[in-house]
C-alpha cells in the first residue's frame, strides 16, 4: 500500500470520527434542554412553562400539555 492512500485513510478516518463525536454531543444537547426549566416558587409544588408534568395541577399557570406521548407532557 502507497503513502499516499494510507494519509488518505488516517484524514478520512479522523473526520468521521470527530464528526460522530459531535452529532452525539448534540443529541445530548438537544435532551438535555427538555428539561431546563424553572421551578416557579420553591414553596409551592408547581412548575414554570416547559416543566414536565402529568397533571394540571403540577403547572402554576397554564395547563399540562400532553403532546402526543404522554411522557412528553410539559406546562404551558
Amino acid at each position: 500500500m502507497n503513502i499516499q492512500k494510507l494519509i488518505a485513510i488516517l484524514i478520512l478516518g479522523v473526520i468521521m470520527v470527530s464528526s460522530s463525536i459531535y452529532f452525539v454531543q448534540k443529541s445530548n444537547n438537544v435532551e438535555m434542554s427538555q428539561f431546563n426549566y424553572q421551578q416557579v416558587s420553591s414553596s409551592d409544588d408547581c412548575y414554570g412553562p416547559g416543566a414536565p408534568c402529568s397533571s394540571n395541577d403540577q403547572c402554576c399557570s397554564g395547563s399540562c400539555n400532553q403532546r402526543p406521548r404522554s411522557w412528553l407532557a410539559q406546562c404551558s
